[in-house]
């Protein structure tokens, strides 16, 4: 008869790491749970076992994982970057900026990815100026990065700075085509800019790409509607009415779009031509 070999904290590691690549969250983090009984001192564990943790919603359970395992590996870059993750998806941008920061000097200095993340942390906290430092830096370090490039037109817009905006998005688009989020940036600013036929071309390439996605959807019937299409505008908002009512009123469609007054406007003429 064959003696069973005991299995040891590295094998449920493994098998943690295997489950959360494939996405198997609980089974994951029930095998990083295993390792961690086995080796209390498993810093990777710890780790891995917050990115399974922030994955699956539990932000502070992640947070006190990313905590032990710096306490045992301070040197850990990947440990500092997953707990700004966590930190910045909890609305705490001054703590995921630190981490982000700490993340960026314990890395390799063509690190592009760490950059763009703490740029997106500084946007978030109203800090637009140092956002479009470090987007700068992320591109410097890697060229084609497609999404620092639409993330800098997204700050350059919201600083009122609409062409170099339009330009960063048609960088991150000749970049990857396939870009639903840049086709839908570029088609806002357009709307910025009273560019309403070039507008409603990029959010129709949104669409077609996201066709499930709400907000490129009442995008594009809002244009639409402006432009004179009134049917197809209709057509598109009884999609979205069927699938949740906020879309009955254009000021609360505004505020959970973060549309200007122009938009919510031609919502309201929209919705008021339907009933």
């Amino acid at each position: 008869m064959t003696t069973p070999v005991p299995l040891d904290a590295e094998h449920y590691y493994n098998r943690g790491t295997a489950h959360y690549r494939g996405g198997n969250l609980a089974v994951a983090i029930a095998a990083f749970d295993e390792a961690i009984w086995l080796n209390p001192e498993y810093a990777e564990a710890y780790r891995n076992r917050g990115a399974a943790r922030g994955a699956s919603g539990d932000l502070d359970g992640a947070v006190k994982d990313f905590n032990e395992a710096i306490r045992l590996n301070p040197q850990d870059a990947e440990s500092y970057y997953y707990r700004g993750l966590a930190r910045f998806r909890s609305d705490d941008f001054s703590g995921a900026i630190a981490d982000y920061t700490e993340a960026i000097r314990l890395e390799s200095p063509d690190n592009s990815w760490y950059m763009m993340e703490r740029g997106c942390a500084r946007a978030k906290s109203g800090d637009l100026a140092g956002a479009i430092v470090d987007y700068d830096e992320a591109i410097r370090r890697d060229p084609k990065f497609a999404r620092a490039y639409n993330n800098r037109g997204l700050a350059h817009a919201q600083s009122g700075n609409l062409q170099q905006a339009i330009a960063d998005y048609d960088e991150a688009i000749r970049l990857n085509p396939k870009y639903a989020e840049a086709y839908f940036n570029r088609g806002s600013t357009l709307v910025d800019l009273q560019e309403l036929i070039p507008a409603q071309a990029d959010f129709e390439a949104a669409l077609y790409l996201q066709p499930d996605r709400q907000s490129i959807k009442a995008a594009r019937a809002v244009i639409l509607h402006d432009i004179g299409d009134v049917g197809r505008a209709r057509e598109l908002w009884q999609e979205l009415l069927a699938q949740d009512e906020t879309y009955r009123d254009a000021d609360a469609v505004g505020k959970k779009l973060n549309w200007a007054a122009p938009l919510i406007e031609e919502a309201r003429k929209l919705i008021a031509g339907m009933e």
